[in-house]
């Protein structure tokens, strides 16, 4: 199975009243060379619902284990789909994620509900106006997931609940910016080898990566990295 071949499950039985019946997941949303293989893999637990969400542990325990959501508590039931975009917990985690596109792009908006949940959860199509940082939205998605799932497991094994900065900076920003780092690597290690253009490599990263120097500074090949949050 290559990266742009549909899985052969459909996505319409996993997704029952979610999803048409003819709808595919394919690899290509979610395997990037960049990408840890932990995120590729969760996504992928994400998207065949193998993901231990409390609707699902309740029905193993119903004595012990409420299918409630631990975040919202009343008259909810944490499905997969609630756990990773309705929840409120899951809210606050994709405004952020949000925020740091529309820095990249410069969008200047109020609001921060540019994306729906087939976008965030599938990678569906991006609106066209991030379409010059495509590639680092859907790293960005990896890592949003996996921190809301990670934030999930403190909370309900450790009774630790999040303060907002360690979910934006010591999970979010600081591994888009180790990420970045990576990418920068890679065209200086280009550049070296002479197999590429220097100047279409550099422009390119100026373009994805160093947009509007959200995450980091670029003089020629010294780059000075946004460790200290950019944005506040």
């Amino acid at each position: 199975m290559t990266n742009r071949t549909p899985d052969i499950t459909r996505a319409g039985v996993k997704w029952q009243g979610y999803l048409p019946g003819n709808y595919r997941f394919f690899w290509s949303q979610v395997w990037d060379p960049l990408h840890s293989g932990k995120e590729a893999a969760f996504i992928w637990s994400i998207w065949h619902k193998a993901v231990a969400v409390n609707e699902w542990r309740a029905r193993i325990a119903p004595a012990s284990i409420s299918k409630q959501c631990i975040f919202c508590l009343p008259n909810t039931s944490e499905s997969v789909k609630h756990k990773f975009w309705d929840c409120i917990q899951a809210r606050r985690t994709w405004r952020w994620a949000t925020y740091i596109m529309h820095e990249l792009c410069g969008v200047r908006t109020g609001h921060l509900d540019s994306f729906n949940w087939k976008q965030t959860l599938f990678g569906e199509r991006t609106p066209y106006k991030f379409r010059k940082v495509v590639k680092i939205w859907h790293l960005l998605r990896g890592t949003t997931l996996w921190t809301i799932w990670v934030e999930w497991n403190d909370k309900v094994f450790n009774q630790e609940q999040w303060h907002e900065s360690k979910m934006k900076y010591s999970r979010i920003w600081d591994t888009l910016l180790m990420y970045a780092h990576t990418a920068w690597q890679r065209v200086l290690k280009l550049i070296k080898i002479s197999k590429f253009s220097a100047v279409a490599l550099l422009q390119n990263f100026d373009r994805t990566w160093g947009a509007r120097q959200v995450l980091c500074r670029r003089n020629r090949l010294i780059t000075e990295w946004n460790w200290k949050r950019y944005i506040s």
